[in-house]
């Protein structure tokens, strides 16, 4: 331990960060083993120049030229689009496409005590976001007679009682084999002088190095390779909060191979100008997504020809990627990652705890589209009320009260699709349908229609309902 001790501090004294050894003939065996182990996860290099580039000389994001997305829609259905729909099938028959699903998140700011997926995604059976997803994946395995591989990122915090709640639930019938578990890195948070920050005497505090460690993550794993072998191609891309986000969808994934996009984003109109939602939007020329706050308030409200918002693109963080570009990511480091002040709670020189009431420390992170601007890249855009209900925040937009009603308002709409006469409609609650069921307005009609009477019947004699 004494040789790796003083390797590791050398390490750390050249870089300006010897600090965190500061309290090293205090620790017992264990912590010195922990403290050892954080020092070697670490490129103090990077992080100096993350601090340096990030924060310390960083520079104003400026637009000279800012222009419309290229953006295919899928309302209204069109002869191209029908065409990308049997591309992607017979992509998906071909089992070129898995699933990626980022649920590295725990529910604190739900107030839950646990990984988001976890957190109950519907209002009326209260299923969990893991079990959501893991029905929408079954319900196009039955539909395409094909097994999905499904890779889910967790965090180091959350990995074991992921990997514990799916073993419990029986993988929610879904196989053993084609689930894939791999940790997203992460990077040490500094103080804004780039000092280290600990978050004990024998740890530093480390935080996830956002969506865009993916390009790493999923080689450093070995996930890559599973992939190589198994011939995938492209990867459904979505988080953990969107209980309504479609995972196969055959028409999107068509888009993508069509216009041989490498990066394919799943957008929807902003509810008005001003929204606080990421945007897709050409920069000289460049397709990428920036943040809504770096719009002029005159772009924000600028209209196209057909008096829509010409910036309303909004990001729904999810994505149509081909395997190929993930490692074209990787290989031309296209990652650039941001300094995000945080109030980080951390130990001072003295050892005592702080914890502070305003942002006081830096944390790095990246984002799984900032390759972007790099790639060949067109957005698909749907209706947000079939597709966008997140669960974000305890209260509010994006809250589980909202995102419950959305689904309400979404089925109950499908109830109106299917001719359910209206007054049964109304008298019903709560409506609830399970992807096993339905997976679509088009799919529910059907299954109503084979069994009319029933349905009505047990609708009408009840307050909620649940179409399993």
């Amino acid at each position: 331990m004494h040789s790796r001790f003083s390797q590791e501090r050398e390490k750390a004294e050249r870089h300006g960060q010897d600090h965190i050894f500061k309290f090293w003939h205090e620790l017992n065996d264990e912590q010195k083993e922990q403290i050892l182990k954080h020092s070697e996860k670490i490129d103090y290099g990077f992080i100096n120049k993350l601090y340096a580039d990030c924060i310390k000389e960083k520079k104003i994001e400026k637009f000279s030229k800012l222009e419309s997305p290229d953006v295919i829609y899928k309302y209204p259905h069109t002869k191209e689009n029908e065409t990308a729909k049997k591309i992607g099938e017979d992509a998906i028959k071909r089992n070129e496409l898995a699933i990626f699903l980022v649920a590295g998140g725990q529910g604190s700011r739900l107030g839950y005590d646990g990984p988001k997926g976890c957190y109950p995604g519907t209002e009326l059976t209260k299923k969990p976001l893991f079990r959501i997803f893991s029905e929408r994946i079954k319900a196009a395995e039955n539909k395409y007679e094909v097994v999905f591989d499904w890779f889910i990122m967790t965090s180091e915090e959350n990995n074991k009682t992921t990997e514990k709640f799916f073993e419990e639930n029986n993988y929610f019938k879904l196989n053993k084999d084609q689930i894939h578990f791999f940790i997203q890195g992460s990077l040490p948070s500094v103080s804004k002088e780039g000092k280290i920050l600990m978050k004990s005497k024998h740890e530093i505090f480390f935080n996830p190095d956002g969506t865009g460690g993916i390009y790493y993550a999923l080689h450093k794993s070995g996930m890559l390779e599973i992939m190589k072998n198994k011939g995938i191609k492209y990867l459904s891309y979505v988080q953990i909060d969107n209980p309504l986000s479609q995972v196969v969808d055959p028409t999107y994934l068509g888009i993508h191979i069509l216009t041989q996009s490498e990066l394919t984003p799943k957008v929807i109109p902003k509810r008005h100008a001003h929204e606080s939602v990421g945007l897709v939007v050409k920069v000289d020329g460049k397709q990428q997504i920036i943040e809504y706050y770096l719009l002029s308030k005159e772009d924000a409200e600028k209209r196209d020809e057909k008096g829509e918002l010409a910036f309303r693109c909004g990001n729904t963080a999810k994505f149509m990627m081909s395997v190929d570009f993930i490692n074209k990511v990787r290989e031309n480091k296209l990652i650039h990652f941001k300094g995000a002040l945080k109030k980080i709670t951390h130990i001072d020189e003295d050892g005592n705890l702080l914890l502070p009431d305003k942002p006081n420390g830096y944390k790095f992170e990246s984002f799984s589209f900032d390759p972007m601007p790099y790639v060949k890249s067109v957005a698909f855009e749907v209706k947000r009320e079939e597709e966008f209900a997140p669960i974000k925040n305890a209260e509010g937009e994006d809250s589980p009260e909202v995102s419950y009603e959305m689904q309400n308002y979404l089925y109950k709409d499908w109830l109106r699709h299917a001719k359910i006469p209206q007054e049964i409609n109304d008298s019903v609650k709560i409506v609830e349908v399970s992807p096993l069921f339905a997976n679509d307005k088009e799919e529910f009609a059907l299954r109503i229609e084979k069994n009319r009477k029933k349905y009505e019947e047990e609708l009408e004699k009840s307050e909620n309902y649940y179409f399993e």
